[in-house]
């Protein structure tokens, strides 16, 4: 996919099938590979549960763990997650089970990286071929970060809307992101802050422990921030003709389906919202598209700028309502909105109650179990 680029925001994006229905239908992207899963039943009975129980309990086939291949709903896998954390007492369940997985869960995508020239290359690496881990996850490079002007952004996202809160997934996602850099990049690693899109139930302190920074929550967007100069820094141990026979591989037994300007813009605008670049003049800037040619190009695939811009902004405001505290006056603003009304009438469109309603039906942060630690 091409590089989305805005003043002062370059942003590298995977190329996978948007998981929004737009009107053509819900996408079968939402999936992820077994391999997610490595380490769950250890980690279970370790903290003296049933890993088959619950597994069976959320539709997962026990035998299906044993080929990390296989492919399970995302939603299944959300929910697992966050019933593990909640019936073990182990409220950082996501945390723990990152700590059993390493760079091999990605399977052939763990060649490419580990025979990557730079940084900047393997990170762009791992956003063009995540959807063949995890077609439901994307991840984004953002080598300017609007959060420091030194700065650039590893975002993770979930393509799914449809569940209550996803907090031991992105948990797990950014800790595993985080471990795999790390071990890539060695002594160089430079880790200055993590964005956290949601309350964490367990003590900041297990965050920080984990990650070696400061750790920010209830933020628009899951990310990790690192100094913009660790984009250069060579890996050493890097083989070329390695990385390519793993990037043709890649290509020719996982090619993605070719990408829509109607994806091209939904990527744009999970990129721009909340940075209050998301009118058409703006969005086709970004894209090098005339404005007139995109409104054509989206009404030919059968949807709208503001179906698209509507429904990227639905799955954010729901996730912020939920997942944090932050204000909702400020919700309203990060959504590129005018006022706080206008959210509230939106929200009224899109679940049938006002702002504060559906925060009030939401899950808020609870105190803290007994399981508190996490292994170094």
């Amino acid at each position: 996919m091409p590089t989305v680029e805005a003043p002062d925001k370059r942003e590298t994006r995977p190329r996978r099938p948007s998981a929004g229905t737009h009107g053509r239908g819900k996408a079968p992207s939402t999936m992820v590979r077994v391999g997610a899963l490595r380490g769950f039943s250890a980690l279970v009975k370790s903290l003296d549960g049933r890993p088959e129980a619950l597994l069976r309990r959320h539709q997962i086939n026990p035998d299906t763990t044993r080929n990390e291949e296989s492919l399970i709903p995302m939603r299944a896998f959300v929910l697992l997650l966050e019933a593990s954390a909640t019936s073990l007492n182990a409220p950082a369940f996501g945390l723990m089970l990152a700590q059993r997985q390493d760079i091999g869960i990605l399977g052939a995508l763990a060649i490419v990286l580990q025979n990557a020239e730079s940084v900047s290359e393997a990170m762009r690496l791992f956003a063009r071929y995540l959807f063949v881990h995890a077609p439901g996850i994307a991840v984004t490079l953002l080598e300017r970060s609007p959060s420091g002007a030194k700065l650039c952004d590893l975002r993770f996202e979930l393509l799914i809307s449809d569940v209550p809160t996803a907090r031991q997934v992105t948990d797990l996602g950014l800790t595993v992101i985080h471990r795999i850099f790390r071990a890539l990049v060695g002594d160089a690693y430079a880790l200055r802050h993590v964005s956290l899109p949601h309350q964490p139930l367990a003590k900041l302190s297990v965050y920080e422990r984990e990650f070696g920074c400061s750790v920010r929550t209830a933020q628009p967007f899951a990310a990790l921030h690192f100094e913009r100069t660790l984009l250069s820094h060579r890996l050493t141990s890097g083989n070329v003709a390695l990385r390519n026979i793993g990037v043709a591989y890649l290509d020719s037994r996982h090619q993605d389906p070719k990408q829509s300007v109607s994806k091209r813009v939904d990527a744009a605008l999970r990129a721009l919202v909340g940075m209050g670049s998301v009118s058409k003049t703006a969005i086709a800037s970004a894209l090098a598209i005339h404005p007139r040619s995109l409104l054509r190009k989206l009404n030919a695939e059968g949807t709208s700028f503001e179906a698209l811009r509507d429904d990227v902004r639905r799955q954010r405001a729901r996730q912020m309502l939920v997942s944090t505290t932050v204000p909702i006056a400020q919700v309203a603003g990060l959504l590129g909105l005018s006022e706080q009304a206008v959210l509230t009438r939106l929200c009224k469109r899109w679940f049938g109650m006002t702002p504060t309603d559906l925060r009030r039906h939401a899950d808020g942060p609870r105190t803290h179990p007994k399981r508190l630690s996490v292994a170094g």
